[in-house]
């Protein structure tokens, strides 16, 4: 990605422009002069994304749109418990998708204590079009996943 491109994107997200000076990053608001950085950018070449960190907490990942990926879920495990290594904190994280996919294949519905509700649902089928070559095209049912979160996530009320 051009840094150009990351540039605009940082001011569109963050209200701020970023600015190399005296060897260290600095960031300047609409508002104010430029002040001393309270984020650390780096690239993470095992994910190939570029991520902005404040006091070690991703606080947004530029190129991958915030997702949480499988590798950074492991960093914050293996931050937030200091007794594990991070190989330990990989393997931690995905024995749990394991458990959860695994749970989901066999009943369908996988309930987390404040977090939400997984889902396995099936699509009804029905007509789309070829984009293509303007056609109508039968899309077949098919089963997927939703979430439900719940009420702490979504206000107090369910929909």
């Amino acid at each position: 990605m051009p840094i150009s491109k990351i540039h605009r994107d940082l001011h569109r997200h963050f209200g701020f422009r970023h600015g190399i000076g005296d060897g260290a990053a600095r960031y300047q608001r609409p508002d104010s002069q430029f002040t001393p950085a309270v984020a650390v950018f780096y690239t993470s070449r095992e994910d190939g994304a570029f991520f902005i960190e404040s006091e070690g907490v991703v606080v947004y990942n530029l190129l991958m749109g915030g997702a949480m990926t499988r590798a950074e879920l492991a960093r914050r495990v293996y931050r937030a418990h200091g007794g594990i290594t991070y190989q330990a904190a990989q393997v931690l994280v995905e024995e749990v998708i394991q458990g959860m996919t695994t749970g989901l294949s066999e009943t369908g519905r996988l309930v987390i204590s404040g977090f939400g509700t997984f889902k396995v649902v099936e699509r009804k089928a029905r007509m789309g079009r070829d984009m293509g070559k303007g056609t109508p095209v039968r899309i077949p049912s098919r089963k997927t996943v939703v979430f439900v979160p719940s009420r702490k996530w979504s206000g107090g009320k369910n929909p």
